[in-house]
């Protein structure tokens, strides 16, 4: 009996030295930050999540594998609050936690009043068991989970639709979302917790204070720009207005939201956005506009006219050629209001766009 005992708290010790270890090794090798950030996800210009992508059909068989990128890009305000352009959206961090500005419009009841859409994405602080919005729950606040990046302590937070359970997110204060879960939902009633698809954090990518590889928001807010009505003009925080005596009037207006990347292979982040042009009318001329970095210097290289009141939705480089979704004008369209998504692919030589046609 005395020998069995003795086995036994061996086995113990053995198993508690073992999670001890593997408790330390997860903390050695926990993902870095430059920079700790107090905020559940840092909403630095610059900072870049590089996610590992796998998706499946109803079988549980794997359709497609790759890389998947969310950075945050610029800083802009609306309605007096400032927020960080992310993922293509406007985040903040607020005490009550992460929220994203959705929209506004104008009351029916009210019409002078503005309604702000307002979303609360993370909660955090958080505790176990919180509820919010529109079927989210906080499932755990203390999980350790392995990636490719290495471990992180998340909070792991449920998104239920119509009470399926239909995503998992798992999200580290300071580093931001390091795992997602989607499943197919009330949308495969066979199994509604079969897995869609999966999004795992492979690397997080913090710019140094200063890194002439990355462009400024103030550099390209001061930038010098070629517009084809008024020709070269200097910006000044973001904008250029003509002297009153004999101009035009109109302006020009840098759009805050700007996609970064290597476009000419020298190991720095050239930007492309939007130039809105107006001449004193209702129009408001949109182009594309490429900034290549000189040392951190925005040099305005080329432009793409794209339509009066029409944009840019979102931009793409697969290391060769740019991909500009754009969002035009239908046949029936309003001017105000265009609806027609469109592709459009350039490649990029001599430091010039080249339509593909």
């Amino acid at each position: 009996m005395q020998k069995h005992r003795a086995i036994i708290a061996l086995l113990i010790s053995i198993i508690s030295f073992s999670l001890l270890f593997c408790e330390k090794h997860a903390e050695s090798n926990t993902v870095s930050r430059d920079s700790p950030d107090t905020n559940i996800v840092p909403l630095k210009i610059g900072n870049e999540w590089i996610y590992a992508k796998t998706e499946y059909d109803t079988l549980g068989t794997v359709q497609d594998q790759y890389d998947e990128s969310q950075w945050v890009t610029s800083d802009t305000v609306e309605f007096g609050t400032k927020y960080s352009i992310y993922n293509w959206s406007n985040y903040a961090n607020t005490d009550s936690g992460l929220i994203e500005y959705t929209g506004w419009s104008w009351s029916s009841e009210a019409p002078n009043d503005t309604i702000l859409s307002i979303r609360l994405i993370y909660k955090y602080p958080a505790h176990l068991g919180d509820t919010y919005g529109n079927g989210m729950k906080v499932a755990s606040i203390d999980t350790l989970i392995r990636v490719p990046a290495g471990f992180a302590r998340c909070i792991k937070y449920e998104s239920y639709h119509s009470g399926i359970l239909d995503a998992d997110f798992y999200v580290s204060p300071g580093l931001g979302l390091v795992k997602s879960d989607n499943y197919f939902g009330e949308n495969y009633h066979h199994n509604p917790l079969q897995v869609k698809d999966f999004i795992e954090l492979r690397v997080f990518k913090q710019p140094p204070v200063f890194d002439s590889t990355y462009l400024s928001l103030d550099s390209l807010k001061n930038a010098l720009v070629n517009d084809e009505d008024f020709g070269w003009v200097r910006l000044k925080d973001g904008s250029y207005t003509p002297d009153a005596e004999g101009s035009m009037g109109g302006d020009v207006t840098l759009v805050s939201d700007f996609t970064f990347m290597d476009l000419n292979n020298d190991g720095r982040k050239d930007a492309i956005g939007m130039l809105s042009s107006n001449t004193g009318g209702s129009g408001c001329f949109i182009s594309m506009v490429i900034f290549l970095n000189r040392n951190g210097s925005p040099i305005f290289t080329d432009s793409y006219y794209i339509g009066d009141r029409e944009g840019i939705d979102s931009i793409k480089f697969d290391g060769r050629r740019i991909h500009a979704f754009l969002k035009i004008h239908a046949p029936n369209d309003p001017m105000c209001c265009p609806s027609l998504s469109i592709e459009k692919d350039f490649d990029f030589i001599n430091d010039r766009l080249k339509e593909i046609k």
